[in-house]
């Protein structure tokens, strides 16, 4: 019984220090903005006005992350497409590429199938 508590303890230890790298290593992505800058710093096409961060202000963000390239698939929810064509102007998807040795994100903005090939990879049977 000992034995057993000490590997779930291991577990949990290694688990947590995993964790702990990809926190760090989040903190290290290098922002490659795809717009230009504005007299109030980056500002996004259609923004008029940007949070005192330097954010954009009021957008819809989905994160996909891969360690591959920029050109890695990823996948794209039916919910995720069905907001990007109902609110263009408000959501985008952040990038992140070359997670695990050296971070990189840019922005992707609907019309999605302007930015890449879409392409069915489930599908649902209902009675």
């Amino acid at each position: 019984m000992k034995t057993a508590g000490m590997g779930t303890a291991l577990i949990a230890l290694i688990s947590g220090l995993i964790a702990a790298w990809y926190w760090y290593r989040s903190s290290k992505v290098q922002i490659e903005p795809m717009w230009p800058q504005g007299s109030m710093g980056l500002v996004e096409p259609g923004e008029t006005e940007a949070s005192q961060d330097g954010w954009i202000a009021g957008t819809l963000l989905e994160v996909k992350t891969t360690n591959g390239s920029a050109r890695t698939p990823f996948f794209v929810s039916r919910n995720e497409c069905a907001v990007a064509m109902e609110r263009p102007a408000d959501w985008r998807i952040y990038r992140v590429h070359l997670f695990a040795t050296e971070p990189r994100i840019f922005t992707i903005a609907p019309p999605l199938e302007q930015a890449g090939n879409l392409q069915p990879e489930t599908w649902r049977m209902s009675f």
